[in-house]
């Protein structure tokens, strides 16, 4: 059972002190300041527990209270019986408590063989300190608050405060049960919640810290923990609604179900190394400063759902042994993923990233999912590993993942399917250049977006199972048009690309050249296209395979370094049968050639008579047929007309010179060549159109 089952949010007595303020209105620091004001920790406000209370006992109370062992010297009555029996007792008879003269802090003192010190002992030694006219813990001030006198005063007691702390450190570990004393966990009680029965819901052996400002003392705390922990110890915190001013966990083994859920975090946050146990919670945590967890081991189920980070954040070659959930997480900030080993099922759903976000070389041994989350700037999972299946994409018509900005899956590896369905990419071609370059899909790639044109992030990649793609919807789109999208946004980025050449002359953040510039856009969208007509003729979608070989050409006809053979090449191959898919425009073509050489030939006719006839209607309509005849003829060679062609020929000769004769001839061959390859032009097209493979 969760150990915060009973916890319920806080009941504020000021309505400007909601912890929904804290992140915009207040900030954590002042959020803490107004709490820890209306809440009273002065050392009078630590005893007002109001246990003679029962109902509708507001939390300034109730957060007070502490459900001390039986045997604690309080002056509250005992409740209950037994193992189970405790005495209602305060935060501040808890830091009254003092080891009796003579005993010795160790591993069997009991809370029995301590006494509640007065004020005057607690004055002497320094843990008492008079600020403002008024009595306050140490622990409770923050440090600035604590004037060189009075630290002097707590190291000239060093020895005691030692004890005074330590004994605490001792009898959090403490077990009903002797053999149990080396496995029982220390638990440091962080929590300010609903739930005012401290205990209920933290061991009865509890180090409790609630209300505790000095980041100081707690770091004190926390090095003696750190220092006295054997290596079968574990450390649970539960810090519901607890406020933080900085802290660093390094290398502490928690106990599991560790809560941090609804915790306050002010100022810079250290987990590096730490080893968490299974169903460590941060839901709803907020973190004012940086945070880090780097080559941190979190068990199965890691919680960070609607966990809030103000500042960067690094997870860093951290492991997540079983499942993990940062579900509406939100990065304000730069936060690292890199290197991070996930071996369950991962959700990132509905997680804003503010900052850039960098999963680079992590791997996700489970299924991932970043269905509706949100990268306003860059995003980077370069080397990344998907073993299973990797979720960007939405479902029906829900929109999937929204980048922003610059985006890079470079080599990374999808081993299962990998849902890119209705992801919003970015609009600027220059943020999702190469995006995929290096990659490799080995199940299904689907990438079925409404309108989807961004072509030029699949350069370099391998695919090798099938890629799905949405097909244009006529009238609002066409193929044509998508391609003059992809086109006109890569014409947009060599724009672009002038203006940071400029900024590098200024000795700004240099771009790399070869992504720079008409040949490496238009070049990369080339590329792209090229790889998806490969993965069509792979899946044998024959249209889809001549369409992308078209928009292919089309690409590599605005590259400057393209040959301007080639382009005129493309340019004729293009207008003449539409890069190969036309079936009427090349038959239609050789029709139109077949009068033009007619009419050419009926031309040469009737130049050849007018030197020996005048010049007549009659003379030319009496010319037409054996040109049409010789036009036909030459153009599919059939033999139909042949002998009238080989008269034809024979006629010329006696009439024109040698040299005129031989043009003729070549014209006629031009003919042959030009109609027959219209032909086959159309042919191809209707083969390909048609064909089964």
């Amino acid at each position: 059972m969760p150990l915060d089952q009973n916890t319920s949010p806080l009941k504020f007595h000021n309505p400007d002190l909601t912890p929904e303020k804290a992140p915009s209105d207040l900030g954590l620091s002042g959020l803490w300041t107004k709490l820890w004001g209306e809440f009273d920790f002065s050392w009078a406000g630590l005893a007002a527990a109001a246990w003679s209370e029962i109902d509708d006992v507001t939390d300034k109370f109730q957060v007070k209270r502490w459900r001390a062992p039986s045997e604690f010297p309080g002056t509250k009555e005992v409740l209950g019986e037994g193992p189970s029996a405790w005495r209602a007792s305060t935060l501040q008879e808890y830091w009254r408590w003092i080891p009796k003269d003579g005993i010795e802090v160790g591993p069997d003192i009991s809370w029995k063989d301590g006494r509640l010190a007065s004020d005057q002992e607690l004055l002497a030694a320094g843990a008492l300190i008079n600020h403002e006219g008024r009595l306050w813990h140490l622990a409770f001030l923050e440090p600035s608050a604590v004037n060189k006198d009075e630290w002097a005063k707590l190291r000239q007691n060093e020895t005691w405060w030692r004890k005074y702390i330590d004994s605490r450190l001792i009898l959090s570990r403490h077990s009903e049960a002797d053999e149990d004393k080396t496995n029982n966990p220390a638990y440091l009680a962080l929590k300010l919640s609903k739930n005012g029965d401290l205990t209920r819901a933290s061991p009865q052996h509890s180090l409790v810290l609630s209300g505790v400002r000095n980041s100081e003392f707690y770091q004190e705390i926390i090095s003696l923990l750190r220092l006295s922990s054997g290596a079968r110890q574990r450390v649970s915190l539960l810090s519901d609604y607890a406020f933080i001013s900085g802290l660093d966990l390094s290398g502490l083994r928690f106990a599991p179900y560790t809560r941090f859920e609804n915790a306050y975090i002010d100022g810079q946050v250290r987990f590096d190394g730490c080893d968490f146990g299974e169903g460590v919670s941060y839901r709803n945590a907020t973190f004012g400063g940086q945070v880090t967890f780097r080559g941190t081991y979190f068990g199965a189920g890691a919680d960070f759902r609607e966990a809030r980070f103000g500042e960067s954040v690094s997870f860093g070659a951290s492991h997540f042994e079983g499942s993990a959930s940062f579900e509406g997480a939100i990065f304000i900030d730069d936060c690292s993923f890199r290197d991070a080993v996930f071996h369950g099922p991962t959700d990132y759903s509905e997680a804003v990233f503010q900052g850039s976000a960098r999963f680079i070389t992590a791997t996700f041994l489970g299924e991932v999912i970043f269905t509706h989350s949100e990268f306003s700037r860059g995003a980077a999972f370069r080397g990344a590993r998907f073993i299973k299946r990797a979720s960007f994409g939405g479902a029906g018509n829900n929109p999937g993942a929204i980048f922003r900005k610059k985006v890079s899956f470079r080599t990374c590896q999808f081993e299962d399917y990998a849902d890119f369905s209705n992801v919003i990419w970015p609009s600027n071609a220059r943020d999702h250049h190469g995006s995929f370059e290096g990659s490799r899909f080995e199940g299904t790639a689907d990438f079925k977006t409404k309108d989807f044109c961004s072509f030029s992030m699949f350069d370099g990649t391998d695919f090798r199972g099938c890629v799905l793609l949405a097909e244009p919807i006529p009238p609002e789109t066409s193929a044509e048009t998508l391609l003059e999208r992809s086109l006109d946004k890569a014409r947009e980025a060599v724009a672009d690309d002038h203006q940071v050449t400029q900024r590098r002359s200024r000795g700004d953040r240099p771009t790399p050249a070869a992504e720079l510039g008409s040949d490496a856009r238009f070049g990369t969208l080339a590329g792209g296209l090229r790889t998806l007509r490969l993965a069509m003729a792979t899946q044998k979608d024959v249209v889809r395979e001549q369409r992308f070989n078209r928009f292919e050409l089309r690409a590599k006809m605005l590259m400057p370094s393209e040959p301007i053979a080639a382009k005129l090449a493309a340019i004729v191959y293009g207008a003449v049968s539409n890069f190969g898919t036309s079936i009427g425009r090349p038959i239609a073509l050789a029709i139109a050639a077949l009068f033009v050489f007619a009419f050419a030939f009926l031309g040469i006719s009737v130049l050849a008579q007018s030197s020996a006839s005048p010049l007549t209607a009659n003379l030319i309509l009496g010319e037409m047929p054996p040109a049409f005849s010789v036009a036909f003829d030459r153009a599919i060679p059939l033999g139909v007309f042949a002998d009238t062609t080989r008269g034809w020929f024979l006629w010329l000769e006696t009439v024109l010179d040698p040299a005129s004769v031989v043009l003729v001839k070549i014209l006629a061959g031009a003919e042959t060549l030009v109609v027959i390859g219209l032909l086959l032009l159309s042919a191809l097209a209707l083969k390909r159109r048609f064909q089964v493979r």
